[in-house]
Order: C-alpha cells, then sequence, then structure tokens
C-alpha cells in the first residue's frame, strides 16, 4: 500500500484507459487522508478535489476536530461585491411609480404660475404700483428710505412668496443682484419708494 501511495504521488501508477486522471488523484487523496486519520486521531485532513486551486493533495489542510471548513478569506470580498451588484440592478430594475393625478395638477399649477413672475424689478415695481391704493402710496411716500426695514416683515413677505423668489424666481435675483430673497425684496421696496417719490414731487 506504500509503495502504491508513493507511486500515485509521483505519478509513476499508470493506467491504460485513466493515466493521470482525476481517478487516481482522488485515489490518492483517499489514501493520504487514511494514513493522516491513522497517524493523528484528534485532527482530521480536508481535501476538496473540486476546488484544487485553494486545496491540493500536495498540501492538505488540518482542520480540528469539530470545526468546519471556513469559506477562504480572500473569496469574502468577491461574495460581497456580488451582493452589491445585485442590489443596485434591482434598484434600478424597480419601475418608477407615475405621479398622481393631485401631483400632476399640482405641476401644471405651478409651471402656470411661474409665468406671472416678474423678471426684473422694473415689472416688479409697475406690477406693485398697479394694486397699491392711494392711502399705501401716501405711507410709502412720506416714509424715509432709512426706515423701509419695517416694511420688511408683512409687504416684504408678500413680495417674496409672490414673485417666487423663495421658489426659483431666478431671473429676478439676477436682476436684484442679490443672493438672498430677503435681499432681494427690499430691493423691490426701495425701488418702489423711488418711484413714488419722483411723483410726489
Amino acid at each position: 500500500m506504500p509503495g502504491l501511495l508513493r507511486q500515485l504521488r509521483s505519478g509513476g501508477a499508470r493506467c491504460p484507459q485513466h493515466a493521470g486522471s482525476e481517478r487516481l488523484r482522488r485515489t490518492a487523496f483517499r489514501l493520504d487522508c487514511m494514513d493522516t486519520a491513522k497517524a493523528s486521531p484528534t485532527t482530521r485532513t480536508t481535501h476538496n478535489v473540486l476546488t484544487a486551486k485553494s486545496i491540493s493533495c500536495d498540501q492538505p489542510q488540518s482542520i480540528p476536530a469539530g470545526e468546519s471548513f471556513q469559506v477562504p478569506s480572500n473569496m469574502k470580498p468577491l461574495r460581497i461585491l456580488c451582493v452589491l451588484a445585485f442590489t443596485a440592478l434591482m434598484a434600478f430594475a424597480a419601475p418608477t411609480p407615475a405621479p398622481s393625478k393631485d401631483a400632476r395638477e399640482e405641476a401644471a399649477k405651478f409651471e402656470e404660475e411661474k409665468k406671472s413672475w416678474p423678471k426684473t424689478v422694473d415689472e416688479a415695481v409697475i406690477r406693485i404700483l398697479s394694486t397699491m391704493p392711494e392711502k399705501d402710496r401716501k405711507i410709502i411716500r412720506e416714509t424715509s428710505k432709512d426706515e423701509l426695514i419695517q416694511f420688511h416683515h408683512g409687504w416684504g413677505t408678500g413680495i417674496r412668496n409672490s414673485f417666487g423668489l423663495w421658489r426659483g424666481n431666478r431671473a429676478l435675483m439676477d436682476d436684484c443682484k442679490a443672493k438672498h430673497p430677503d435681499d432681494a425684496s427690499m430691493i423691490i421696496i426701495e425701488a418702489v419708494w423711488a418711484r413714488l417719490q419722483k411723483e410726489k414731487k
């Protein structure tokens, strides 16, 4: 038996039909396992014929009795990558739900409102003065420029909301040369005040 084992390991044994075949390697694995089991009963040698790259007969891996075979650490990143790729594929493959009727109506209403926004300071001033009562004109006309800050809330809030300064009226913001809607609304208020001052003269 030892002589046959040495022949199988060294490749000396030849079979007319199966020389160098998988059957010879499996026989060598079994014989090697038998020898190892006799020599050390507290350990067992694991051979995997199908994964000869990681476990071979020339380099058997001894595993303490009672423990299970662990996946090689170099395979774990590949498994994680496969899971992430599958998750991303499922996310892209999921159908996007169609917007509801209310959402479509709201979007259409918003687009229509955007068309009414003034795009320049001059347009905003004309829009404000066209609806301003005479009593309010008188109040603004008689207010000093330094005191216009008192209109930041109330009147200024109405300007910011109705002219879309908080909702993307980029054209008006650029014409005001302002980076914040609060600053833009004050520039419009000052422009209305200046126009009323000319009317007073």
